[in-house]
């Protein structure tokens, strides 16, 4: 994973002699995921041919097997900018691949092309627009079910503020009444369960030690479950590029791990021998699964040309425990961003 990484790095970073950018593809999963990186020599219909470093002859590379947004790139940088109805078709590409912000823009640049298309373009514009909030809307609703709140209203927000013009402004607006509501009476539950808490922690004294320790490995347990399903949801938001959101979920993901590592430290000081070897057990999840946290933070940083920030969570990383390979995996990474930063420097950007 850090090997793509700094493959992207070094694609995007200017080299000191000037040289073209090299052209980067993204991959599907299916077809082995992680990136191409080198100069497409030839397009064609159903795709193109790529010479990469080190490597005798041009390979091959379906359209089928890129990432959408990689296909658009490619037909984007060569169509003539002046053709309408080869922006109008790649606005139908990018519309049946869910880029539905770039579909705009291809068949706003198609009308401006040619007046004749002015009129087909402003109905697939209208249509795209309704199919984008309509996504957003269902995936705001699946966020609401899950208890997401944050994420929800923020996609019914934008609906409401920048979508007006589709059906879904008036249902975002209903939802968003119904999402308050959902908050409300989930802060009751909440402060009812804190009441609970604070009244057991109260009573805690007239408990015998055993029992807090397991109800501190119990809630140690259900931290780590939750962090293992946040650090999921950040490699989803990675893969969708939302940077923003891979980042919260992951310092979710940190302070559920903190706050379980935390509890541990109190069963790590029983004397009951079953209590004391699950907490160690639970404590050296909790620091496998930290250090992964840390890792990808640094390289989500990394991966957006911010040194100080992902050379922060890298370092932070390797102060967690953890295995020799995850050892090398950091410290390859370190050694590379710094050789990327000097090169920057070097090229007079200033990082």
């Amino acid at each position: 994973m850090h090997l793509a990484l700094i493959s992207v790095l070094l694609a995007v970073l200017p080299a000191q002699d000037k040289k073209p950018k090299d052209d980067v593809i993204q991959l599907k999963d299916e077809a082995g995921g992680g990136f191409k990186v080198g100069k497409i020599v030839k397009v064609d219909e159903t795709g193109v041919e790529m010479q990469i470093k080190d490597q005798p002859k041009p390979v091959r590379i379906e359209f089928r097997d890129m990432m959408p947004y990689s296909v658009y790139k490619i037909k984007e940088a060569r169509i003539d900018p002046a053709d309408g109805k080869a922006h109008l078709e790649l606005g139908d590409f990018c519309r049946a691949n869910g880029l539905y912000s770039v579909a705009v823009k291809e068949y706003e640049a198609a009308a401006a092309a040619d007046k004749t298309l002015a009129e087909p373009a402003k109905a697939k514009i209208a249509d795209t627009r309704k199919e984008d909030a309509g996504a957003k809307f269902e995936e705001a609703k699946k966020f609401s079910l899950q208890k997401k709140w944050a994420q929800a209203n923020e996609l019914l927000s934008d609906i409401v503020n920048n979508y007006a013009d589709t059906p879904y402004f008036e249902d975002a607006k209903k939802e968003i009444e119904k999402l308050a509501d959902a908050i409300k009476k989930d802060n009751e539950e909440k402060k009812k369960l804190l009441e609970e808490k604070k009244k057991a922690e109260e009573n805690k004294t007239s408990k015998g030690k055993e029992e807090l320790e397991k109800a501190l490995l119990a809630q140690s347990l259900d931290a780590l479950k939750d962090a293992e399903t946040a650090w999921a949801e950040g490699l989803d938001w990675e893969g969708k590029e939302n940077i923003t959101n891979a980042d919260r979920t992951w310092k979710g993901a940190e302070a559920k791990l903190l706050a379980a590592k935390k509890w541990l430290e109190t069963v790590l000081k029983s004397s009951d021998v079953e209590n004391l070897k699950r907490g160690k057990e639970l404590e050296k999840q909790a620091d496998e699964w930290l250090v992964k946290v840390y890792y990808r933070l640094g390289s989500l940083w990394a991966n957006q040309l911010n040194f100080r920030e992902g050379r922060a969570y890298l370092n932070k990383a390797l102060k967690v425990p953890h295995g020799q390979e995850m050892d090398r995996w950091i410290n390859e990474t370190l050694l590379e961003l710094n050789k990327l930063q000097m090169r920057a420097r070097a090229a007079g950007k200033g990082y």
